[in-house]
């Protein structure tokens, strides 16, 4: 297969998986009003997407980048998924610290 059409299946294989992990958001957090706001308010899906960038450089031998992209991923949403870890379809994540304010 060649470089565009592989990069090409890559897009749309991103674009499903986050749309999918969308769908899950709206499954099971009631707060969540919107896509747009899921996508830049919710450090569960950022973390992630990084997540996904991270797993195929770890599995193409990219193993340095792969764990610089999750370190990266850690300090901006301070969730840490190893590069290595296999997450399933319709993965969600709420809240990253234990508290809740009413």
């Amino acid at each position: 297969m060649s470089l565009p059409s592989k990069l090409f299946k890559s897009l749309v294989t991103i674009k499903n998986d986050l749309k999918e992990d969308i769908d899950a958001v709206f499954t099971r957090d009631p707060a969540a009003r919107n896509s747009l706001e899921v996508i830049l308010t919710y450090p569960g899906i950022h973390a992630l997407v990084l997540h996904r960038g991270a797993h195929c450089l770890w599995n193409n031998e990219q193993k340095l980048a792969a764990r610089v992209i999750s370190y990266g991923s850690r300090i901006i949403t301070g969730i840490e998924i190893h590069p290595a870890a296999k997450i399933g379809k319709r993965f969600f994540y709420r809240s990253r610290c234990r508290c809740r304010y009413r």
